[in-house]
């Protein structure tokens, strides 16, 4: 007799063409693909971040939107659409942060002597 981790199929119980009963672990079965997620919840808060990083310019923002993304493409097939974006502005927005922060600081130094030439 050989060592075998599963019993040998009774013929008699389940007939010469029919699959042996599948085994239930938890909410999944054996045998069968395991079920997709339908959350997209990375992917959204990946191109959240991606789309933030513009208006917000902060380095955490983009890099955190690039880990999200990531996640999301990895793990949930819905939203790879989405996340493929969200990597997308991410990259872009961290790559413009310096620039983003010199148009910004720009802007404000114009405005204070704006500010600081008027008279009354």
């Amino acid at each position: 007799m050989t060592n075998t981790p599963f019993p040998p199929r009774d013929p008699a119980r389940y007939g010469p063409s029919d699959p042996a009963p599948l085994v239930h672990h938890h909410y999944a079965m054996v045998g069968l693909p395991r079920p997709t997620s339908t959350a997209r919840t990375w992917s959204l808060l990946g191109l959240w971040l991606g789309i933030s990083g513009f208006f917000f310019p902060w380095v955490i923002n983009p890099v955190l939107g690039i880990v999200f993304s990531s996640i999301g493409i990895a793990r949930e097939p819905r939203g790879k659409t989405i996340a493929i974006w969200g990597l997308a502005l991410s990259i872009v927005s961290f790559v413009a942060t310096p620039l983003t922060w010199l148009v910004q600081t720009s802007f404000f130094v114009f405005f204070l002597a704006a500010i600081g030439s008027t008279s009354y």
